[in-house]
C-alpha cells in the first residue's frame, strides 16, 4: 500500500472544463501481464494519486484505471462519494474483487474486468493469474449493465476467439469489451497481431462477433479507434474525445493530458499538445514515436 499521494496539479475550475476523465489512480499492479506497456516503463512510480480533489466535481464521468485501481487505499471511499453526483467506471484485472463489500457495486456504473481466456491455464500464460469466474457470474447477475468482460486480442488467443464467445454466452455474460494489442509500446512486441494476414485475422474475429451479434452487447467506445490504428496506422478524428476537448487524462503524478496515448511513450511525452497541434500531427507523432 502506498503511503504517499500526489496532488492533482490544477485547480477545480480547470478540472470542471471537462466532462469525462480517464484517471490513472496508481501504476502499481498485482499482476505482470506479458503485453502490458507498464512493464517497459523506466520511471514507474509507487506513489498513488490523491483522489480527494475529484470528489468535489459533479455531473462528470470517471473511468478509473491503473495499474490495478483496487490497490489504491482511497479507492472505495472515492467510489462511494464520487458516485453521488457522477458516473464511475473501473478497469480491473478482477483479482481483488472477492475482497470488496458487495454493496460497493451499487456505486459503480461499469466494471471492466480483463479476461483473455476462460481456460485459466491459457489466461495465466498471458496474465499470470485469473479472476474467479463464479464471482464474475455472481456480479453479472446483480445488474445487467454492470459487468463488461474485456478481452485483449493478441497472437496467443486470437485462434480461440470463437470458443471464448461460446463460453462467454454459455456462462451468462452479455457485455463484451475488446481491443487489440496494437500499439508498438507493448512490452512484448511478439504479442501484437503484427502478422502478414492481420486483415484476414481481423475479418475472422469480426465474423465470430457477427455470429453472436444477437447474444452479446459490444462496447465500441475504443474498439473502432484501436482497430483502425491496428489495420491502417490511422485514427478516425471523429472518434477522438481529446480532439473534441471532452476527455481529460490524469496520470498518477497528478498531471493532466488531453491524450493518454502520448504519456505512455517517453519518446512522445513532450512532443505535442492537442491544443497546439492538428489531429493529423498527433497521429503522425504517435506513429513515428512508436
Amino acid at each position: 500500500m502506498s503511503d504517499r499521494y500526489n496532488k492533482i496539479q490544477v485547480n477545480s475550475m480547470e478540472l470542471d472544463k471537462y466532462n469525462r476523465f480517464l484517471i490513472e489512480v496508481t501504476q502499481r499492479c498485482n499482476l505482470q501481464c506479458k503485453y502490458c506497456f507498464y512493464n517497459t516503463m523506466k520511471d514507474r512510480i509507487n506513489e498513488d494519486l490523491d483522489l480527494k480533489d475529484l470528489e468535489k466535481l459533479k455531473n462528470k464521468t470517471f473511468w478509473l484505471t491503473g495499474g490495478e485501481p483496487f490497490l489504491h487505499a482511497q479507492i472505495q471511499d472515492f467510489i462511494i462519494e464520487a458516485s453521488k453526483f457522477n458516473r464511475v467506471g473501473i478497469f480491473t484485472n478482477g483479482i481483488l474483487l472477492n475482497k470488496l463489500d458487495q454493496s460497493l457495486y451499487n456505486n459503480i456504473s461499469r466494471l471492466y474486468i480483463s479476461l483473455d481466456s476462460f481456460d485459466s491455464i491459457e489466461n495465466n500464460k498471458l496474465r499470470q493469474k485469473s479472476p474467479d469466474i463464479q464471482l464474475l457470474q455472481k456480479l453479472n447477475s446483480l445488474r445487467e449493465d454492470l459487468v463488461y468482460l474485456n478481452i485483449t486480442i493478441n497472437q496467443k488467443n486470437y485462434v480461440d476467439f470463437d470458443e471464448f464467445l461460446l463460453q462467454f454466452t454459455e456462462k451468462g455474460f452479455k457485455n463484451l469489451s475488446m481491443n487489440f494489442v496494437s500499439l508498438p509500446i507493448s512490452s512484448e512486441i511478439t504479442h501484437t497481431l503484427g502478422l502478414k494476414n492481420k486483415k484476414g485475422i481481423t475479418k475472422s474475429i469480426l465474423n465470430s462477433l457477427f455470429r453472436y451479434k444477437n447474444m452479446i452487447n459490444i462496447d465500441r467506445s475504443h474498439m473502432d479507434i484501436r482497430s483502425d490504428y491496428y489495420l491502417e496506422n490511422k485514427f478516425n478524428p471523429s472518434e477522438c474525445l481529446a480532439n473534441k476537448q471532452q476527455l481529460c487524462f490524469i496520470d498518477c503524478r497528478g498531471a493532466l493530458h488531453k491524450c493518454p496515448n502520448f504519456i505512455m511513450n517517453e519518446k512522445c511525452v513532450n512532443m505535442t499538445k492537442c491544443d497546439s497541434a492538428s489531429f493529423d500531427q498527433c497521429i503522425e507523432y504517435l506513429v513515428n514515436c512508436s
